[in-house]
């Protein structure tokens, strides 16, 4: 058993955050001696209240050695520190085609920890060394969520309904969601989109305002009477709405740019849910055949007013832009699922969410 210190965001309200609680939990589960501390890339603390004290209570964890030091942050803030047997960096990155600089923060490190192939892709890409890179998947608690279903039934409805949980940026393509949503369906479909957004900055003022101005702009682009419009869900809210979402929606959509995993995609799974995803993003990696439904996309360059550093998702980088076409079609298809396509989904949703489970992941750090 190493001693192993951990340093990241589990105390931010962000997916980078997110997934930092989530890969605690399986260091613990792996039987390491882990002692954690925080840091913060945007400030948006999470909820004291929300983080397992299984988690929290590592920060009271004092070692006088340690032999690895894990370092969950971007490539820029990356330090190679002697003092520890070993320097593992955990990255994440939304966007690729970065320069060598990129590759010269990776490489000072003993190894890189990347959450997808599409990470993986973009620091080799830039120079990153390809053996010091492994790739270890963000893991989920299988049975909170399992427990959860078994105690919260869904609520009887007579529309179809997709939905899709994001921040208020660029990258997560709302308006093409929208869009595609609008002119596959009309008011006298039984069919319903619910949107939850949040702000990425630290405040939610005036982000009303800008949803209503922005999706304004679009149904006078549309130009189509009788138009569909979504539900919309404002701000920051409790973690049990978010399940609630997931436990009562039929179709995930994920029409992101760019991520470094997708765990709000995982999460759906979980549901048996059906998905919709952008081939290429890393999300797509999670779906394996008969898992969801892949919309078509094309390479463009990044348009991000809204990231945590300057030197990331630039114009000089790339993701991908959904095909409203491709994003149409797919949501036909999901609307009108058969009986038995239904179940074979969930079949194969079934055995490919144990891939992700703590226990499965936790595995890969037996030997750090």
């Amino acid at each position: 058993m190493d001693n192993i210190l951990y340093i990241g965001p589990y105390r931010e309200f962000s997916g980078m955050g997110n997934a930092a609680r989530q890969y605690i939990k399986a260091l613990i589960r792996s039987g390491h001696n882990i002692s954690i501390r925080p840091i913060y890339n945007i400030f948006k603390p999470y909820p004291n209240i929300d983080i397992d004290n299984e988690i929290l209570e590592l920060e009271s964890n004092f070692s006088k050695s340690y032999h690895t030091v894990i370092q969950h942050c971007y490539p820029h803030q990356l330090t190679l520190d002697r003092r520890f047997d070993k320097n593992i960096g955990l990255i994440h990155l939304e966007s690729f085609n970065y320069n060598s600089i990129l590759a010269e923060y990776c490489n000072i490190m003993d190894k890189i920890v990347v959450g997808s192939n599409f990470v993986n892709r973009a620091l080799v890409s830039s120079g990153a060394d390809p053996r010091k890179i492994g790739q270890i998947p963000e893991p989920i608690d299988v049975e909170f969520f399992k427990n959860y279903i078994d105690n919260h039934p869904k609520e009887k409805k007579d529309s179809f309904s997709f939905y899709t949980i994001c921040d208020f940026i660029d990258r997560k393509n709302i308006d093409k969601i929208v869009m595609a949503y609008s002119l596959a369906f009309d008011e006298t479909d039984d069919v319903d989109l619910v949107i939850k957004l949040k702000n990425f900055s630290n405040t939610d003022i005036h982000i009303e305002q800008t949803v209503d101005y922005v999706l304004g702009k679009l149904y006078t682009t549309i130009r189509r009477t009788k138009i569909k419009k979504p539900k919309i869900i404002l701000g920051n809210t409790k973690y049990e709405t978010i399940l609630y979402l997931h436990n009562n929606n039929d179709c995930f959509i994920n029409a992101s740019a760019g991520e470094s995993f997708g765990y709000s995609t995982l999460e759906s799974m979980v549901f048996s849910n059906n998905i919709i995803v952008n081939n290429k993003i890393a999300s797509s990696e999670i779906l394996t055949e008969y898992c969801g439904l892949l919309t078509e996309t094309k390479e463009i360059n990044c348009m991000d007013s809204d990231r945590a550093y300057y030197q990331y998702n630039t114009i000089h980088n790339l993701w991908y832009e959904p095909k409203i076409d491709s994003l149409i079609n797919n949501m036909y298809k999901a609307y009108n699922e058969s009986s038995a396509e239904k179940q074979n989904r969930i079949t194969h949703q079934s055995n490919q969410i144990q891939q992700f489970s703590i226990d499965n992941i936790s595995k890969y750090f037996l030997n750090l």
